[in-house]
């Protein structure tokens, strides 16, 4: 049996293969971080896109002015920014 890797490297940032990871938001500088964040649960959901072309969008949440929880641990990147931010309203199989 092969043990998944804990960590994931996107765009030089090592991400948790396992739960969201929270950065600084200034090594997000390179990364699209969308710009119609929604308030859900008392959270600001968003999406970020590495600066990797075909990537695709990560659900993030926006944690103060200062950190993003990126949730790279999921199976697959999602297609748009709005379908990453429907992972959070539970309506893609992810959820």
């Amino acid at each position: 049996m092969t043990q998944e890797k804990a960590t994931r490297l996107v765009a030089n940032l090592t991400l948790s293969a396992s739960q969201p990871t929270i950065v600084a938001r200034e090594a997000l500088f390179n990364w699209i971080v969308w710009q119609f964040p929604t308030l859900k649960n008392g959270n600001l959901c968003a999406a970020v896109h590495p600066p990797l072309p075909g990537y695709g969008w990560l659900p993030a949440v926006i944690k103060g002015e200062k950190n993003v929880q990126v949730f790279a641990h999921l199976d697959a990147p999602f297609e748009s920014p709005e379908t990453a931010l429907d992972y959070f309203t539970g309506k893609t199989e992810e959820s």
